[in-house]
């Protein structure tokens, strides 16, 4: 009984001290915390300077903790200092949030108009993306690139990271996993222009203005070397995922015939729903008119049982395009 109360008061202790700042893996050339303005933070002097980015709350609520970008003509410039012109490999992260699923390019380090030049990542319609430029104007035949079709769910935050050390030799991570991706682009070996990093805009075209970012970027870091795939697990941290039974769409804690019906209820009445990865009973990333059908026939047909989690409350286990705003109520 003695021992057992000292764990109780250990615990209560515990539980009052702080927790721990998070430990950033050693070296980023640039690292920009974007708390209260756009300076860095490596301790290398690669300020950025805001042209129409404005300071929001971050993803905890804090005020002035990340910055935002309209998607016209906002963007951060962090200057053209050459160490942030690397040889391969480099590695960016950064906690996004995007507002739409426009082309949304959160970092180039090396913004050149009419040309693709230095190491980029991109997240928007076609998921995230890692890429190189060889000096030459925008086209297929000027970049190398990869893109992993994970669409970020918009209006929620999200961790993105790249590696980049070759031509196909690439890696993309979302939240801390590895989402693979396919190569595209035929161009030669990185070239830099001696025009600055920038934040929140790129330039893909000789015809079209440059594509901006809209959304919201936090703790975005560049690394002149290759990230361990612990260290971007580390860089993502801790997190709660969100709990829920997948087919279970009115989160009563079973699956049956009310849960096709309230799934068909969202798609063509506009009922409301917290759980958009629940009525994904197909497990395909999107929701719509094949989910109520799966969803029948494993009731009354002998289909397939739905994907995990199922009967039981779990988590996700593979990032997509559809996410739930919270835990089902039934899960604990």
């Amino acid at each position: 009984m003695r021992r057992l109360g000292l764990l109780v008061l250990l615990t209560l202790v515990c539980a009052t001290l702080p927790l721990p700042a998070q430990i950033l893996p050693a070296d980023p050339e640039g690292h920009w915390p974007m708390d209260g303005d756009a300076d860095d933070a490596s301790g290398h002097g690669h300020h950025g300077i805001p042209s129409g980015a404005t300071l929001i709350p971050d993803r905890f609520g804090n005020v002035d903790g990340a910055y935002h970008f309209d998607g016209d003509d906002d963007f951060i410039d962090v200057g053209a200092d050459p160490e942030l012109r690397s040889p391969l490999p480099v590695s960016i992260t950064a906690w996004v949030r995007v507002d739409d699923f426009e082309s949304n390019h959160v970092f180039s380090n090396n913004f050149t108009q009419n040309t693709y030049a230095g190491v980029w990542m991109s997240c928007g319609i076609l998921g995230v993306s890692a890429g190189y430029g060889d000096g030459g104007p925008p086209s297929t035949s000027s970049r190398r690139s990869k893109s992993a079709s994970v669409p970020p769910c918009v209006g929620e935050w999200y961790h993105a990271a790249i590696v980049v050390r070759g031509p196909e030799d690439m890696d993309i991570y979302v939240n801390g996993v590895d989402v693979g991706g396919s190569y595209s682009g035929t161009g030669g070996a990185l070239a830099y222009t001696t025009e600055p990093a920038t934040i929140g805009r790129l330039d893909s075209s000789i015809f079209l203005d440059p594509h901006y970012f809209h959304g919201a970027i936090d703790e975005l870091m560049i690394y002149t070397r290759e990230l361990s795939a612990l260290e971007i697990e580390e860089l993502y941290g801790p997190s709660t995922p969100k709990l829920f039974i997948r087919g279970d769409c009115n989160a009563d804690g079973t699956v049956n015939i009310a849960d096709p019906v309230s799934g068909l209820a969202y798609l063509f009445s506009g009922a409301p729903t917290d759980c958009l990865d629940a009525h994904d009973t197909n497990d395909d990333g999107q929701v719509d008119i094949s989910d109520p059908i799966y969803a029948l026939a494993y009731l009354f047909d002998g289909g397939p049982a739905l994907p995990a989690p199922f009967l039981n409350c779990g988590a996700d286990p593979t990032p997509e395009s559809v996410c739930c705003d919270v835990s089902a109520a039934v899960c604990p």
